[in-house]
């Protein structure tokens, strides 16, 4: 774990994260100072809430002149609780920018605390497919669907569970969830098989991959 500090005009804010995530830490950092700038010196106070990507920053007491950021507790409850690390938060924004740059696409919003409906018994199969419809945000709505992807396997009865819970179920899932309305990914086991856009035209693999 490495701990980075970013000055501000009323504290420091510290935050931290695992070493191999320099890049994402060196980009919050830089997000950190744009917020303040947009905001207001006044924004970064104790339960202050800050969107970031699929996740949730909150701003936790330090002492005098001093914050740090938590994320949401995604092993616990994270709509209620936080642990003093952002390591999950920037490992998956960075694997979702990575697949919206390689597919270039521009991205559409997910969030942790949104659903995700599933055929029961797709989260341990091997052959599955993302599908996604129109999100309905007031209604934690991911517009994400998972499914059995071979012929004869039963798509019919369904259940819920949020985005967070993938990181337990099936963590390779996340880095394709900001792809946008109509679009549909493949998986074999936790390999990527093929994209398809909302034409229903392959995007990936190309011809020469």
């Amino acid at each position: 774990m490495k701990t980075y500090t970013v000055q501000l005009a009323r504290g420091t804010v510290r935050f931290r994260c695992a070493a191999e995530l320099a890049p994402q830490a060196e980009w919050l950092g830089e997000t950190i100072k744009e917020i303040e700038q947009e905001r207001g010196p006044a924004f970064f106070a104790p339960g202050k809430r800050i969107r970031l990507g699929w996740s949730m920053l909150t701003v936790v007491d330090d002492g005098p002149g001093g914050y740090w950021l938590h994320e949401p507790a995604f092993d616990k409850n994270p709509f209620e609780e936080t642990r003093k690390d952002v390591t999950t938060t920037l490992t998956v924004i960075a694997q979702q920018n990575d697949a919206i740059e390689k597919l270039g696409v521009e991205p559409t919003e997910v969030s942790f605390q949104e659903k995700v409906v599933a055929a029961t018994g797709s989260l341990t199969a091997d052959h599955i497919y993302l599908e996604r419809s129109e999100p309905d945000p007031e209604d934690a709505d991911s517009g994400w669907f998972i499914g059995f992807a071979d012929e004869g396997k039963d798509n019919s009865e369904l259940e819920a569970i949020y985005v967070y819970q993938l990181l337990g179920t099936r963590p390779e899932l996340l880095q394709m969830l900001t792809l946008p309305e109509g679009w549909m990914v493949v998986f074999d086991g936790d390999e990527v098989e093929a994209v398809l856009n909302e034409a229903g035209e392959t995007v990936f693999p190309t011809e020469d991959e």
